[in-house]
């Protein structure tokens, strides 16, 4: 029996094409800001239409990869976490209960991170942390708010010195402040991080810990 071969489809060109953009950005190296070729050459040298190119450029985008500026030309991206919770946030908002396993995802990392935390952390940390807390009670408005919330646990990351924790957190922190908007929450305060902090100072991160689930499990309320 002869099998016949399918065409191949337009969607898998383009996915193919952005397979190998952003291979060409990993093996030159390729920093936020460094040019890319053009849209013309790209076509010609990876044998593709122009619009198949244009389609994966687009995509590429959208997801936070690639800027385009007009005129200019096409640039690796400086890249922003906050793109990719904006798409999911949307895909998460249209799906039941997903909004809670990414609670629960956000709390087991916040957790161990506490734990870790609670063994490293130094006099001059737990000023930077208090005086957050600080700027958290002087608040006036939901940006000022937002961006109190998110300097706290960007902050407690930090303290690790662990840059895949960093990075993973620095992503749900960009996904939750989404979501926040989304479900117009405005939880926590200065009381529930102040908490946390005073049981960091006694190095009992079990404690942080239980404290942290706390407060994050009002997401879910």
């Amino acid at each position: 029996m002869v099998v016949q071969m399918e065409p191949i489809k337009r969607l898998q060109l383009t996915s193919q094409v952005i397979d190998r953009i952003k291979a060409y950005i990993q093996s030159n190296q390729l920093k936020a800001g460094m040019r890319l070729p053009g849209e013309r050459e790209l076509a010609r040298t990876l044998g593709v239409s122009r619009n198949v190119t244009r389609e994966a450029i687009r995509a590429l985008q959208a997801t936070g990869i690639l800027d385009i500026q007009p005129g200019n030309g096409i640039f690796v991206a400086d890249f922003d976490y906050g793109e990719i919770a904006s798409h999911m946030n949307f895909a998460i908002s249209r799906q039941e209960n997903q909004f809670a396993h990414w609670v629960e995802a956000r709390i087991v990392l916040e957790q161990g991170v506490l734990e870790l935390v609670a063994r490293r952390i130094t006099p001059a940390q737990i000023e930077r942390l208090e005086a957050g807390i600080r700027r958290m009670e002087c608040t006036e408005s939901y940006e000022a708010d937002e961006a109190a919330d998110l300097d706290f646990h960007r902050g407690l990351v930090e303290m690790t010195e662990n840059p895949v924790l960093i990075e993973m957190t620095s992503f749900l922190n960009h996904f939750f402040q989404e979501g926040r908007r989304l479900k117009g929450k405005q939880f926590g305060g200065a009381e529930g991080h102040r908490q946390i902090v005073e049981a960091l100072k006694r190095r009992d991160g079990k404690e942080a810990g239980r404290l942290m689930r706390e407060h994050l499990q009002l997401w879910s309320d």
